[in-house]
């Protein structure tokens, strides 16, 4: 007798049942698996630039299906990696240098591989080899991630970084000095070091021209031409020039956005060209220089401003005075004789009283014009105050001293103009005090005589010089007859 049927036996059997069932586990699974490689996948591509497998025979046998680096996959495939590899640093493996091939699971390698427009990139490689059940190498496969930008921006830093040290090093040494000269020296000496170049010098713009400031090393024969000083004069940046057995490099300094100067620098053809770098020093350099070079060109106006004459141009008392003791030392040792000539302005309070005091003042520069063109190398002129003046001519004995005194007198007339009247006009009294070679006389004694002598002019009748008495005489100064 046939068994009943259950009420939950399916329709068809439970055999059906079974197939169905197993066909529905067979499907999810299926799904189940290509929603997983699909994940997997997913997830390579966007974790790298491109997923990579090299067979047993050293060649690509799978490439990300997009390619990589401009290359297309079929460019790749069946390709050794060696076609596109510069270099690959910080990879160490017993396969070689290659990562393609390692025999050994790699992190974060690092390696330079040509793009397809013939530029380099820089990929972050992470490989791990295939291993067969007989412990055989069966090929790698990995994943690598362009880089190229983060080591350019990391390069970039580290240069930027090295010229900032250099640049500090350089500003260093210019400031540690305090006179003029030796801070342009020590600068051409630090900047030739820091740039490793075997010549340097330093310029100086001035009455629309160049003049060597300092220089540093062994200046080639063949010099610097004005042709590349004057290009670095008009150019943006630096100026670099193939000059003799080396290479060149100018570039302007600035301050205030004006040239003032130039850098200069030479090296031999052995030591190599100027790179981008060393250029992009040498004008952060510049920059810095040019603020010292101002610095200096502001120091030396203030020097000449505390040693002369605002109005005439000439040494004031307190210079001229420091100068003289230098020359009174020097003939007092031996040295050659000389004269001190001390000058008053005759009737010069008329010229005001009757012309007002920018009459004066054009009076005095005028007689300061006069006693400068009637002096020679080493000799000073100075302006003691008001209209008193004061001479000391080098190496001159009595009589050419007396000649000098008459050859001023004897242009006295381009003072006549200033004159404040026909009955008052206006002229100079001069006093010459002599200085022996080896005399013993103090300075203040030999400006006292001179100082005699010009008022002994004064008082016999103006327009006359009057030599001093020897030091020690008792006789009044001398009035040179007619």
């Amino acid at each position: 007798m046939a068994a009943p049927l259950s009420k939950d036996r399916p329709p068809g059997g439970w055999a059906s049942a079974g197939g169905q069932d197993l066909g529905a586990l067979e499907a999810n699974l299926r799904d189940a698996l290509t929603e997983s490689r699909q994940r997997y996948k997913d997830l390579v591509e966007i974790s790298s630039d491109f997923a990579w497998e090299v067979g047993p025979e050293g060649s690509f046998v799978f490439v990300s299906s997009a390619g990589a680096l401009g290359w297309n996959a079929d460019d790749i495939l069946g390709r050794p990696p060696e076609d596109f590899i510069h270099e690959f640093p910080g990879v160490e493996d017993d396969a070689g240098a290659n990562p393609f091939v390692a025999r050994h699971p790699i992190q974060d390698g690092e390696v330079w591989f040509k793009r397809a427009d013939g530029s380099r990139a820089c990929l972050a490689i992470s490989v791990r080899p295939i291993i067969g059940s007989a412990g055989e190498w069966l090929g790698a496969r990995g994943i690598c991630r362009d880089v190229t930008e983060d080591r350019e921006r990391d390069a970039a830093l580290a240069r930027a970084h090295v010229r900032e040290r250099l640049t500090g090093y350089i500003i260093r040494a210019i400031r540690d000095e305090v006179d003029p000269l030796g801070m342009m020296n020590a600068a051409a000496r630090a900047i030739s070091r820091a740039l490793t170049a075997e010549y340097a010098e330093i310029h100086r713009l001035g009455d629309q021209r160049l003049s060597e400031a300092a220089r540093f090393g062994n200046r080639p024969a063949h010099g610097f031409g004005a042709d590349l000083l004057g290009r670095a004069m008009d150019a943006p940046g630096a100026v670099v020039s193939k000059i003799g057995g080396g290479f060149g490099l100018a570039v302007a300094t600035q301050y205030g956005g004006a040239a003032n100067g130039a850098l200069a620098l030479w090296r031999a053809t052995a030591i190599g060209g100027w790179t981008d770098d060393e250029q992009a020093l040498a004008e952060s350099t510049a920059e810095h220089l040019g603020i010292a070079i101002e610095q200096i060109v502001q120091h030396e106006k203030l020097q000449r401003l505390s040693r002369t004459d605002g109005l005439t141009g000439l040494l004031n008392r307190r210079s001229f005075v420091a100068d003289l003791v230098r020359r009174h030392g020097r003939v007092a040792r031996g040295g050659p004789p000389g004269a001190l000539v001390y000058c008053d302005l005759d009737n010069f309070k008329k010229v005001n009283d009757t012309h007002g005091h920018d009459r004066g003042d054009a009076a005095i520069c005028e007689l300061a014009r006069l006693l400068e063109d009637g002096t020679r190398g080493g000799d000073l002129v100075a302006r003691l105050g008001g209209d008193e003046f004061a001479l000391w001519l080098d190496a001159t004995d009595a009589e050419s001293a007396g000649s000098r005194a008459e050859e001023l007198l004897g242009r006295v007339h381009v003072l006549a103009p200033y004159s404040g009247g026909p009955d008052a006009p206006l002229g100079m009294s001069l006093g010459v005090a002599m200085l022996e070679s080896g005399s013993a006389e103090s300075l203040e004694e030999l400006m006292a005589r001179a100082d005699s002598a010009m008022y002994a002019s004064k008082k016999n009748g103006k327009g006359i010089f009057t030599m001093a008495p020897p030091p020690g005489s008792r006789g009044s100064p001398e009035v040179p007859g007619p």
